[in-house]
């Protein structure tokens, strides 16, 4: 534990800007950076862009959370460049109709699945080149191990997990990026405008607005990946995370029975698909592996979706015994409704949850 600056070289401060691309270029293979901070801009983004791109590319996550009681130009480019880097499903927005209260944590935290340590840097410092590299700034910084702080470690998941899901917690999506360029009276420096009025309305017609979204109930969303979806696998299934099958159980016919048709336990199904106007029905399984520690769900119709597909969303229930499959593209004004309730990460293109 140790406290980081920026601050002025005589301080003898570490720059958290430093220390954070530190760890974010060293990171293993399939690392998490969550962020939820106040206030972003290009030019704090232009210091991380690289560091993390690397996360992404290498099987990782990036979500961030940034507030817009405070906005300008170059923090919608910045959005706008974190939107492109998290392949449009890592970023969220935090709008507080009440113009009163700011929204206004820095907390930054990175989990490294092989070390299990998190990286916690939480302080004064907003996403901005002089928050991160140059401003008087006081953050502390925290090495945590689960077992050693798993109190600490609740308390800090709790805190983002109840930002993450607030009702003033928004998804952001193409459509409502592109409707926040177009927002009038915005600065185009670095130093944002702060809770205004004529601002707040214009904002509250881009998030305030929430299109009719019916979810079933018991609900299960999740996020598609490459591999669920690429059609190079010569069995076509994608999979579900093992966290979401021991989550609900019974949702997935757990445990699943021993047949002869398999070595592996599996269940036949029956799955009704729909995509646009296409509905699909199809007699198939679901099973598991063991050594892979896989929940591996058939579907032809699925697996062959294409890249196109990439990030969109899967929204499954069940009714008389059927598994009912909708496919929500970005493009459709649902998906960042929806997108809300991913609230678990399982890789960099596959969040999940239940409704």
């Amino acid at each position: 534990m140790e406290i980081q600056g920026p601050n002025p070289a005589s301080m003898g401060l570490k720059v958290i800007g430093d220390e954070i691309r530190k760890s974010l270029d060293s990171a293993p293979k399939y690392a998490i950076f969550c962020a939820t901070v106040g206030y972003i801009s290009d030019s704090g983004m232009m210091h991380l862009k690289a560091s993390l791109k690397k996360i992404i590319s290498q099987g990782g996550t990036v979500e961030v959370i940034v507030g817009l009681n405070q906005v300008s130009r170059r923090s919608i480019k910045a959005l706008a460049t974190l939107y492109d880097i998290c392949g449009g499903i890592g970023v969220f927005v935090f709008w507080n109709p009440n113009i009163k209260v700011t929204f206004h944590p820095k907390c930054y935290l990175l989990k490294t699945p092989k070390s299990s340590k998190i990286y916690a840097w939480i302080g004064s410092s907003n996403f901005t080149k002089q928050g991160l590299f140059s401003n008087y700034e006081c953050n502390l910084h925290l090495v945590l191990e689960p077992e050693k702080d798993k109190s600490l470690i609740i308390q800090i998941d709790d805190y983002y997990s109840k930002i993450r899901t607030s009702p003033y917690c928004h998804a952001l999506d193409e459509t409502r990026l592109k409707k926040l360029t177009t927002v009038k009276g915005v600065p185009r420096g670095e130093k944002p405008i702060v809770d205004s009025a004529q601002l707040n309305d214009q904002i509250k017609n881009i998030f305030g607005l929430k299109p009719n979204v019916r979810l079933p109930k018991n609900a299960f969303i999740m996020t598609l990946s490459k591999n669920d979806i690429d059609g190079k696998r010569w069995d076509p299934y994608f999979l579900i995370p093992i966290a979401a099958m021991q989550r609900n159980k019974a949702f997935w016919g757990w445990p699943l029975p021993k047949t002869t048709i398999s070595k592996s336990p599996s269940l036949p199904i029956k799955v009704k698909i729909s995509v646009g106007q296409n509905i699909i029905i199809e007699n198939r399984r679901i099973y598991y592996v063991k050594d892979r520690s896989e929940l591996r769900f058939v579907s032809p119709t699925i697996y062959k979706l294409g890249l196109s597909f990439l990030g969109s969303i899967l929204l499954i229930h069940q009714k008389n015994g059927v598994y009912q499959i909708n496919v929500i593209k970005k493009q459709d004004p649902k998906f960042a409704i929806l997108l809300k309730h991913a609230t678990q990460i399982a890789s960099s293109q596959k969040l999940w949850g239940y409704k």
